[in-house]
C-alpha cells in the first residue's frame, strides 16, 4: 500500500520564488479548511523560523487563497523503540546492545522515548520518559527470552493502536529491531494488518525497521522472518520510513547510528515547520501550490501531515 500522506516534492525556483504543489489526493467537505504543512530550509540545511505571512502564497486550484493563515508548529516527537528478544538474538546481545547505545545518543534531549520487548510478548523495558539516563539503563536490561518466539507482529499493532488513540498533536516515530527468529503471534493476520493500515492513515507515524538476518533457518513450512520482512517493508514503504536487512549482527552499532541521525534530523525539521490553512475550498479535491519570496529559503517540503522521515 503507497503511503497517502506524506509526500516529498522537487522544487522550482522563479524569479526569486520557492515553489511546489501537490494533488490533495482526498475529497474534503465542501467549505472545509484545506490544512498543509511546509518545512522551510536555508542553503545550510537548517530551518527558516522566520517566514512571515506576507511572504507565503497560497493557491488552490488556480485560485489564490485572500484568508490564509500561516502558524509556526512546535508539536513533540514521542518515539517507540520495539526490541526482538527472542532466540535469534541470543548470540548478538552484545551488538544489540551498544547499538540501542548509539541510537539513544542521537535522539534529541526531551523527546519522550519508550523501549518495549517482544518476546514472549510486548512489554515495556522503559515507559515513555524523556529521562535520558533511565533510557540508557534500560539497555542493560534487553534480555535474550529463550524457548518461544517473538511477536513482532502484535508489538507492532499495539504501538499503532496506542497512537491511534492518543489525544493532542505531536508527532510519531515507531523504530523496529527485528530478526528472522520465529515469529509467535496469534490471530487474524490478515485483520490485524488491514486495522494497522487505516489506522495509519488516520492518525499517521513514520515506522523504521532494522531486521537482523541472523540465520536461514526453516520453521513450519516457511521461510524464517517471512512476516517480518513482508510486513516491514510494507509499513515502512506505507509510512515513508526506512528498511534495511542485514546478515551480520556487528554492523547493528553503526546501522542504528545512522537510524539515531535520520530520525533526529526528522525531528529539527518537524518541530520548526509551519502549517498553512485557507478559509474555504473551491472544490473537493483542490489542486495546492504553495510558493515563498523569503530570501532565506533555499528548499521546501510540502505535506499533509507535517511527517518528515
Amino acid at each position: 500500500m503507497s503511503r497517502l500522506i506524506v509526500r516529498r516534492f522537487a522544487v522550482m525556483v522563479l524569479t526569486g520564488v520557492i515553489f511546489a504543489a501537490f494533488s490533495w489526493g482526498v475529497s474534503v467537505q465542501a467549505q472545509q479548511s484545506p490544512t498543509v504543512f511546509l518545512s522551510v530550509v536555508d542553503r545550510s540545511g537548517a530551518p527558516v523560523t522566520n517566514l512571515q505571512p506576507s511572504e507565503v502564497k497560497l493557491v488552490l486550484d488556480d485560485m489564490a487563497c485572500e484568508s490564509k493563515k500561516v502558524e509556526p508548529i512546535g508539536w513533540p516527537l514521542k518515539l517507540t523503540v520495539l526490541i526482538d528478544n527472542g532466540d535469534a538474538i541470543v548470540s548478538s546481545l552484545t551488538s544489540l546492545r551498544e547499538g540501542l547505545r548509539r541510537f539513544l545518543a542521537e535522539i534529541p534531549e526531551g523527546v519522550e522515548t519508550e523501549l518495549l520487548s517482544y518476546s514472549p510478548q510486548p512489554r515495556w523495558i522503559v515507559r515513555p520518559t524523556t529521562d535520558r539516563q533511565q533510557l540508557v539503563k534500560g539497555v542493560d536490561l534487553v534480555a535474550p527470552n529463550s524457548g518461544s518466539g517473538a511477536k513482532f507482529l502484535d508489538a507492532v499493532g499495539e504501538a499503532v493502536n496506542r497512537i491511534a488513540r492518543e489525544k493532542g498533536d505531536s508527532f510519531h516515530t515507531i523504530m523496529v529491531i527485528t530478526t528472522n527468529g520465529p515469529e509467535g503471534s496469534g490471530g487474524n493476520v490478515n485483520g490485524i494488518v488491514e486495522k494497522m493500515q487505516r489506522q495509519l492513515t488516520e492518525r499517521p507515524a513514520t515506522v523504521h525497521v532494522a531486521m537482523v538476518a541472523i540465520s536461514t533457518t526453516q520453521s513450519v513450512g516457511r521461510v524464517s522472518g517471512a512476516t517480518q520482512t513482508q510486513i516491514g517493508v510494507m509499513l515502512t514503504k506505507m509510512t515513508g520510513g526506512r528498511y534495511e536487512n542485514i546478515a551480520i549482527a556487528n554492523r547493528l552499532p553503526v546501522l542504528l547510528t545512522e537510524y539515531g541521525k535520520q530520525i533526529a534530523r526528522s525531528h529539527l525539521l518537524q518541530s520548526r515547520q509551519y502549517r498553512l490553512s485557507c478559509d474555504k475550498s473551491p472544490s473537493k479535491a483542490p489542486k495546492i501550490s504553495v510558493s515563498t519570496s523569503n530570501p532565506s529559503v533555499a528548499d521546501l517540503t510540502l505535506t499533509r501531515d507535517g511527517l518528515i522521515p
